[in-house]
């Protein structure tokens, strides 16, 4: 189900037109950049979700989404369209710790090469590791953390429910 920030649309890529839409956002933004073998480093298909902000039709956002191990994710390749409204970073974010924390995810971890984006970050709950940063493609980014709340899991009270409802027809 599609999260609506109006004008946009937040959504769990599913098909191969939306996990292509994923990935002209960010190649119209880092490609010329960053190289092909940079921004597409093969973990998009791996373990990952990708969220697509859509205004209208029109893809403007997308950020990845990396299942590490546990509850501990990596949100990876954040990108919006050049003339897009920046505040559509804001929506995104919102979407995937929505998202995150319904699954159970307790702790993100990303990086950061944009001064802004740091402070972005930090306003956000992130806080930075201290870590030595990261070159990635003659950028240098500098490693982060953000915690979540997970939801309790609700399966765990339908189980019980239905234990003890089975339990109930077996008795009576």
């Amino acid at each position: 189900m599609p999260l609506s920030f109006p004008p946009y649309q937040i959504l769990v890529a599913t098909t191969m037109d939306e996990l292509s839409a994923c990935d002209a956002v960010r190649g119209s933004r880092f490609l010329e950049s960053d190289g092909y073998l940079t921004e597409f480093d093969l973990k998009d298909r791996c373990a990952t979700t990708h969220l697509l902000c859509l205004q209208g039709k029109i893809p403007v956002a997308t950020l990845r989404i990396r299942f590490l191990f546990g509850t501990l994710i990596a949100w990876e390749r954040l990108s919006v369209v050049k003339d897009a409204n920046p505040r559509i970073i804001f929506y995104i974010i919102k979407a995937a710790r929505q998202y995150c924390e319904a699954k159970g995810m307790s702790k993100v971890l990303g990086s950061v090469s944009n001064p802004k984006l740091k402070s972005f970050w930090q306003r956000q709950g992130a806080t930075f590791t201290g870590e030595l940063a990261k070159e990635i493609g003659g950028t240098m980014y500098e490693p982060m953390e953000l915690a979540l709340s997970p939801l309790p899991c609700p399966a765990e009270n339908l189980l019980e429910q239905m234990d003890e409802d089975s339990f109930l027809q077996r008795t009576s």
